[in-house]
């Protein structure tokens, strides 16, 4: 009986090998990921509250608060605030959540591929995918919670359209919940999936209107109202293009990127993948996966280096990803598939155990990281250098009216956004926020002050059209199990 279960066990070991530092005391030093801590506890703020679709972050920003939640990706934060419930810290929550990512986008491979071409090769997709460096940079390198569970859901998606699942536009809008800038780069792959597949018209239409449908309440509002913050745009994708060698070498460092050659973090393919690409160009070439594999990383190898900057500036959404190492997340999709692919066509349990053993010689080691020791959620929550500004990056997403503004922090006033709305003695008053702030200490005497952060228009209107998909979902979901059941 276990033996039916091998390979899935090999792919949970090989999830738990990679995770198991996530699941040990202390904190990894990683770009994003203590800055998620601090989110992580405004978000709990909103939830305690009893403000269940946040958008407003009240305690950053030296106190005046900031839209923060309005356009940074929600899905993470929900997972986290689960197990902040469940009663595990802020930081432990946040390592769980890293820890249950790579398994899920373990497993969803596996279950994808498994669709396609079997236990084996799927084991092996499984493998490479889990361990792929730029997988294991999002995880130990750039702290990236978002971006780890956006690669779950790609195979999760591609997985759920293989049995023709409704569940394919509900993992779409997680997808876009976790990580909005890797659901764009996902989205001409999938298109092009199922048109190679040959899925009906009706249903790829529908899946995708759907899960659009119901993250509209995030993404929608993020688009319309970006306008009304800073710093979205700090990141000049043309200084960001890795050099050829730094994609075929390996390296690793817990770096950033930076202009030029001298990046600290590694845009490494891989070694053994790099390797299955080869043998697919050599041995495989007239096979239409292959075909369409080949394809795929022909265009994103080319859009990863320099020489492809006309085409990005003919494409100016593509200013969108920031970095156009983030191509990255798709390049590990399509190799690790090339690499089932492989074992599929050659049938050949010897290329099965190569291949894992090259996966675990050469990437084994990235899923080790230098640790903290352990810190508890005060050391984050007191410390002025993660709690004073916006908690991203150069201090994203502050208001254009406060944009570049000095201000000493004080408790009657609030930074000014689209929602806000001023009532004194249940009187609504008009705002004056020619400074960026909601100033309320003027009141002097006696007075019922409130400040309430509504849906403007634009939000109401992404609300509507999530509710109304949600309700279209479940009602397909009724018909379908009364429908089986008679």
């Amino acid at each position: 009986m276990i033996k039916k279960y091998i390979p899935l066990i090999i792919v949970a070991l090989v999830a738990i090998f990679a995770s198991w530092p996530l699941l040990t005391p202390g904190f990894i030093p990683t770009h994003d990921g203590e800055y998620h801590i601090i989110r992580f506890y405004e978000f709990d703020k909103n939830i305690k509250a009893g403000i269940f679709f946040p958008r407003w972050a009240p305690g950053l920003n030296s106190g005046f608060g900031v839209p923060l939640f309005n356009f940074f990706y929600s899905l993470p934060n929900y997972v986290g605030e689960i197990w902040h419930i469940l009663g595990f810290s802020f930081v432990d929550s946040f390592k769980l959540l890293m820890a249950v990512g790579i398994f899920l986008a373990a497993i969803f491979f596996y279950l994808w591929v498994r669709e396609l071409f079997g236990e084996w090769p799927a084991v092996v997709g499984a493998v490479f995918y889990t361990l792929a460096p730029y997988h294991l940079v999002d995880v130990y390198v750039r702290g990236s919670p978002g971006e780890v569970w956006a690669l779950a859901f790609y195979p999760a998606i591609l997985w759920a359209l293989e049995r023709k699942s409704i569940l394919a536009a509900i993992f779409l809008a997680l997808l876009i919940l976790s990580h909005n800038i890797l659901a764009l780069i996902f989205l001409p792959f999938l298109i092009s999936y199922l048109i190679f597949r040959k899925f009906s018209i009706r249903y790829s239409v529908f899946s995708i209107l759907l899960g659009l449908g119901l993250s509209c309440y995030f993404w929608l509002p993020a688009l319309a109202e970006s306008k009304y913050v800073t710093g979205l745009q700090i990141i000049d994708y043309s200084q960001h293009f890795p050099a050829l060698f730094q994609l075929i070498f390996p390296s690793w460092g817990a770096g950033f990127s930076v202009p030029g050659i001298g990046d600290g973090m590694s845009f490494q393919i891989g070694i053994p993948h790099l390797l299955v690409i080869i043998a697919s160009l050599i041995y495989l070439r007239r096979k239409s996966f292959v075909i369409f594999c080949l394809a795929w990383l022909a265009i994103i190898f080319v859009l990863l280096l320099e020489v492809s900057m006309p085409l990005w500036k003919l494409m100016p959404f593509m200013s969108f990803l920031q970095y156009p190492w983030r191509l990255l997340s798709l390049m590990v999709v399509i190799t690790s598939f090339t690499a089932t692919t492989l074992v599929y066509l050659k049938k050949s349990k010897l290329l099965v155990v190569i291949l894992i053993f090259l996966a675990l010689i050469f990437y084994g080691g990235y899923s080790r990281p230098v640790k903290y020791l352990p810190r508890s959620d005060d050391f984050y929550l007191s410390n002025p250098t993660w709690t004073d500004g916006t908690a991203t990056l150069g201090d994203s997403f502050n208001t254009i009216w406060l944009a570049g503004k000095k201000l000493t922090p004080t408790r009657n006033a609030i930074a000014y956004f689209r929602g806000w709305e001023l009532w004194v003695d249940d009187q609504k008053q008009e705002i004056d926020f020619s400074n960026g702030l909601i100033d309320f200490s003027k009141f002097v005497g006696e007075h019922r002050v409130e400040i309430k952060f509504v849906e403007t228009p634009v939000r109401r209107l992404a609300d509507t059209i999530s509710i109304l998909s949600l309700l279209f979902l479940l009602a397909m979901l009724i018909f379908k199990r009364r429908k089986k059941i008679k």
